[in-house]
């Protein structure tokens, strides 16, 4: 909630801070969207692909396509999750979702492909080219996934979660329950590098201390889900960060280095909102003190470590 709250108060009142300030500076001053330097998991070669002459870009080249996938990806894990034989639910929740999204990414691919050929914007060679340049470009990106979720499971494998919690429950009271489930979650998201992995591991553990130390079972999970997503989300081994800074073909720790400061400033808060729920046993009170603490951490950040943009640029880049 903290995070989403803090994402209103950078879009509205422009409260940008930390690196983002400076890489936000440096694209509106400059025109320059990477640093010098800057090494984007994804190579430049798909870049220099062009509209052939005489073509205008039309919107419903990317549109449809996208149209398919999405279209595609519920059917799909209804399909593989074994529907109609089990009810809607079941098979939902028993989808192989990396088979149904390759299918539905194949098949949307394969309608691009289509219609680019008959629009006469390349020919059938020239699109398989194309598609293996796509490959080609996302080998980095492919390694850095497969490294991220070795050290994923090696971590899992080591049983941290379970190592912290134990020792969290066995050395402190009920009423900073809350808060500790959300440290450890957020601790085992980062070094694993996935929130739903998180999850998984942290459900089955928090929902039965929580019982046993007769704490909100909803305060629980709140405190396994926003720990999860919060350490996900500062995790540079994370997959949805790997493929975010490989989507805008950005430096991988410069985009890392840019969400942290604006992730850590919603979990400081987050921190503070989950003492108070389990001290005060009031969600209420909880979660106005945590805006409270957002609004005033994110202004002190914004003027100690803010970057203003000349007013010249703040309607864009600098024209030529």
């Amino acid at each position: 909630m903290t995070e989403r709250l803090n994402n209103l108060f950078i879009i509205f009142l422009k409260w940008d801070f930390g690196p983002m300030a400076q890489a936000e500076y440096r694209a509106r001053t400059s025109g320059k969207l990477l640093r010098d330097g800057a090494q984007p998991p994804s190579d430049t070669e798909m870049m220099d692909v062009e509209m052939p002459e005489g073509h205008t870009p039309k919107i419903r080249n990317m549109v449809v396509p996208l149209i398919v996938l999405l279209g595609l990806i519920p059917p799909l894990f209804l399909w593989t999750g074994g529907y109609p034989e089990q009810d809607f639910v079941t098979a939902f929740g028993e989808a192989d979702g990396a088979t149904s999204i390759l299918i539905a990414a194949f098949a949307a691919g394969l309608v691009a492909l289509i219609m680019g050929m008959q629009q006469k914007l390349y020919s059938f060679k020239e699109a398989m080219s194309i598609i293996v340049t796509g490959f080609r470009s996302m080998t980095l990106v492919y390694i850095i996934l497969a490294l991220a979720w070795s050290i994923g499971s090696v971590t899992s494998e080591l049983g941290t979660a379970e190592y912290l919690v134990n020792f969290a429950t066995q050395t402190t009271s009920p009423a900073i329950i809350p808060f500790l489930i959300f440290v450890v979650a957020s601790i085992v998201a980062f070094t694993t590098g996935t929130s739903y992995g998180t999850f998984a591991i942290m459900i089955p553990i928090a929902m039965p201390l929580a019982v046993s130390m007769d704490i909100s079972l909803y305060l629980a999970i709140a405190a396994v889900f926003s720990g999860g997503i919060f350490g996900d989300h500062c995790s540079p081994i994370s997959d949805t960060t790997i493929l975010s800074s490989a989507g805008s073909s950005s430096d991988h720790i410069d985009h890392v280095n840019t969400q942290i400061p604006y992730a850590v400033t919603a979990g400081v808060s987050s921190v503070v909102a989950f003492l108070i729920a389990g001290i005060t046993e009031s969600s209420v009170l909880a979660l106005v003190s945590g805006t409270i603490i957002l609004f005033i951490l994110s202004f002190i950040l914004k003027k100690m470590w803010g970057r203003p943009i000349p007013k010249k640029y703040e309607a864009g880049f600098e024209s030529d």
